[in-house]
């Protein structure tokens, strides 16, 4: 991160829900070495039982929000 003199914010973005995936294990090893004034942020899906939506018209719009969001592009 010392490459990035500029950098502001850390943002993860995943497709699993927040309770799976890398995201746990990731952000208690990305918080300590966060430098001073640099946010970290989730982008991804809410806390769930299910990896899916259940509705592959839901997973799509669920998916493209995530995509828009994590590249800081409008609704």
């Amino acid at each position: 991160m010392q490459s990035f003199p500029a950098l502001k914010q850390v943002i993860w973005a995943q497709e699993e829900p927040k309770n799976m995936g890398a995201r746990a294990v990731m952000e208690q090893r990305l918080a300590p070495i966060l430098p001073d004034g640099v946010a970290y942020d989730y982008i991804g899906r809410q806390l769930r039982a299910s990896p899916g939506e259940g509705y592959a018209a839901a997973h799509r719009a669920e998916q493209g929000r995530i995509v828009r969001a994590a590249l800081g592009l409008p609704d």
